[in-house]
């Protein structure tokens, strides 16, 4: 019997382009899943946490699943995606600082 090995493609709102942003939500899933309550569980783990970090793009988010806006990197020019990466960074560092002392 031969196996073939399935590689399954999340539909991400954030793709990406925050790569910053979510390498340390990665390393701190386990920090940071007990606060992702409010946010829908049938969204990606990236899309939750930027909903979670910066509500105003929770909307959009819910529209990008519902296909009727686009991926938050074709919303913005790339510098400002860039500076958006980074700002939340350090937003990212301060909760985790607050509410999951030892996290980092």
């Amino acid at each position: 019997m031969k196996l073939k090995a399935v590689v399954v493609h999340e539909d991400v709102f954030t793709l990406s382009c925050l790569p910053l942003t979510m390498e340390l939500a990665n390393i701190t899933k386990k920090h940071l899943l007990p606060n992702l309550k409010g946010t829908p569980t049938s969204w990606p783990y990236e899309d939750r946490v930027l909903a979670w970090l910066e509500p105003v793009f929770a909307d959009d988010i819910k529209k990008y699943h519902a296909k009727s806006v686009k991926r938050l990197d074709n919303m913005f020019m790339s510098h400002q995606v860039d500076h958006l990466d980074t700002t939340l960074l350090k937003k990212l560092v301060l909760v985790l600082e607050r509410f999951s002392p030892g996290a980092m």
